[in-house]
């Protein structure tokens, strides 16, 4: 049973490791925007491409790139920038969106809680609403015991 377990395992590892590459290489642009300059990204419009090119010439905002992490460096370059900048940050909370949505699936379906349906679960663990436990409480009707 293990070694099946095992060959599911690497088949999805290979199939996300094969997605993610994909996906990686279309933001390219995201890493690094300094690296190639001439090549914009297909999906821009021309007004995001012409932002994508004065940007990636801009000086100023490549010592800004080397000195800080490149999700600071977007936050900073969507003042400037803005076509560009907001496209990217996008890209980067939809990324840790999924991330943390993997995270957050990986917790409940772990051997000690495995069930189908986990609709409900993942709604809470990504939910940034706290539980107003009090108010659920006082809603609650005890029942009598007869």
């Amino acid at each position: 049973m293990k070694t099946v377990m095992c060959s599911h395992l690497d088949a999805l590892i290979s199939h996300f490791e094969k997605y993610f590459s994909e996906d990686m290489e279309k933001h390219n642009w995201i890493r690094n925007p300094f690296v190639d300059n001439a090549n914009v990204p297909q999906r821009f419009t021309s007004l995001e491409a012409e932002q994508f090119i004065d940007l990636s010439s801009d000086l100023t905002l490549k010592s800004i790139y080397n000195s800080n992490s490149f999700i600071s460096f977007w936050v900073k370059a969507r003042s400037e920038f803005p076509l560009t900048g907001c496209k990217a940050i996008r890209v980067l909370v939809t990324s840790y969106l999924c991330k943390a949505g993997f995270s957050a699936v990986a917790v409940i379906k772990s051997k000690y809680r495995n069930k189908m349906d986990i609709e409900s679960d993942i709604r809470v663990a990504m939910s940034n609403n706290a539980p107003r436990f009090d108010k659920m409480c006082i809603e609650q009707q005890a029942h009598c015991s007869q």
